[in-house]
């Protein structure tokens, strides 16, 4: 297992990999968008892991993540636009 640092995410992107603790439980399931620079910060308070035969590194392809982790990403990023224009 190797410990993700802040270079191995993206802000507002699905990640192209699912991350783990040092114990090897699943925190985050790949496709899931972190939000923020504090939820980020949290999260690496935790030791967040890669498994080594889950992939991984930066960027991920987006043709690799499902429909349902497509709309999910996509609702994540369209409700703060849609707050603003209420």
């Amino acid at each position: 297992m190797r410990i993700l640092r802040r270079e191995d995410f993206a802000l507002g992107k699905p990640l192209p990999f699912p991350v783990f603790d040092k114990k090897g439980n699943l925190l985050l399931r790949k496709g899931f968008v972190i939000s923020s620079a504090d939820q980020l910060d949290r999260l690496l308070e935790r030791g967040l892991c890669l498994r080594e035969d889950s992939g991984g590194g930066r960027g991920g392809d987006q043709d690799q993540l499902s429909v349902y982790q497509r709309i999910g990403s996509a609702t994540l990023r369209l409700k703060p636009l849609l707050n603003d224009l209420r």
